[in-house]
């Protein structure tokens, strides 16, 4: 099975459409988003999960990776810059929520559900969160301040789950290798195409570097260190093979 674990703000939403326009009708697709809404049920999740085994393909935003019910996954996704993501949730919510300057926006601390999902309300290193999850998450809120994790547990608990990962600038490089493991269930040779979609910046920067306070920006990296970690460490993969990092890449 293949699943696809979508990070939100990551030009995930193009390659889930992607894959159903092009696989639909050979593969068996499963949307993961109903099992967002129970994940804090296990009975409920159990149940849903042993439906989902039936697909060839899940991806979709979710709160904790099915590897702990779902045996022989191979995983992908993309990470982003962690301030090109935030302003990307800005751009995104900004208009909707009133923030009306992208420091008010990340000193959100009200009760908002999907803010909280992107990591606003005390909650750091959501990308990292969205990969590692089914290790913490037994009993636990799926959050990484809940758990004392290091960047080494990060990176073995990726290894262990076998996903491959890119950057978002990059993501042409997982987009092959995942084409090519979507081809390989049933022998065929479809090109999965992904067009970038891309919104008017409400949240201008300009060639040197975002039009945010210095302050700002090393809090936001302060507060999503492994996040930070993860993103650099794949990103000087790719510099360096020109592909992306894959589980057997992760020295350990």
């Amino acid at each position: 099975m293949i699943y696809f674990c979508h990070i939100p703000r990551t030009s995930g939403s193009a390659i889930i459409s992607s894959i159903a326009k092009s696989f639909s009708d050979i593969l068996k697709i499963g949307d993961y988003e109903t099992g967002m809404q129970i994940h804090n049920d296990q009975k409920k999740l159990r149940s849903y999960l042993s439906e989902v085994k039936k697909f060839d393909c899940i991806g979709d935003h979710f709160a904790a990776m099915p590897y702990s019910y779902i045996e022989n996954i191979d995983g992908f996704s993309l990470i982003r810059n962690p301030i090109e993501r935030l302003i990307s949730c800005f751009n995104y919510f900004g208009p909707w929520d009133g923030s009306n300057s992208f420091i008010e926006f990340i000193r959100y601390q009200g009760s908002h559900p999907i803010k909280d999902s992107m990591g606003f309300n005390g909650r750091p290193n959501m990308q990292c969160a969205n990969l590692v999850n089914t290790i913490l998450w037994e009993g636990k809120e799926a959050y990484l301040e809940n758990a004392n994790v290091s960047f080494f547990d990060i990176l073995k608990i990726i290894k262990k789950q076998r996903i491959t990962l890119s950057t978002y600038e990059n993501r042409n490089y997982m987009i092959k290798d995942l084409n090519f493991s979507l081809n390989k269930i049933k022998q065929t040779n479809i090109i999965l195409n992904t067009e970038l979609k891309v919104r008017p910046k409400q949240y201008l920067y300009d060639e040197n570097f975002y039009l945010i306070p210095n302050e700002i920006i090393e809090e936001v990296k302060v507060f999503n260190a492994l996040d930070y970690q993860l993103y650099n460490y794949v990103k000087d993969h790719e510099t360096r093979m020109g592909r992306c990092l894959t589980p057997n890449d992760i020295i350990i």
